[in-house]
């Protein structure tokens, strides 16, 4: 989790200059790491009321990367 963590921290960093091709990229990467380490947490997970949660980390994410391609003109 504290992977997790640090990941956001760093996008966030990435994009507090602003939205560029090159800050979006990157966010895109680390928001890629962190959904697969979400995804990993979900499919491995013993306790079912968390799975709830991770899935809507993940739909966080996905609307961040969605947010940062409408932002470049790249919805698709």
């Amino acid at each position: 989790m504290q992977e997790i963590e640090d990941g956001l921290l760093q996008a966030r960093f990435r994009l507090s200059g602003g939205v560029t091709e090159e800050s979006a990229s990157e966010v895109i990467a680390i928001l890629t790491g962190i959904g697969a380490q979400l995804g990993g947490l979900q499919v491995e997970c013993c306790a079912p009321e968390r799975m709830p949660l991770y899935a809507k980390a993940l739909e966080g994410l996905t609307a961040t990367q969605l947010s940062l391609n409408a932002e470049l003109g790249k919805a698709h």
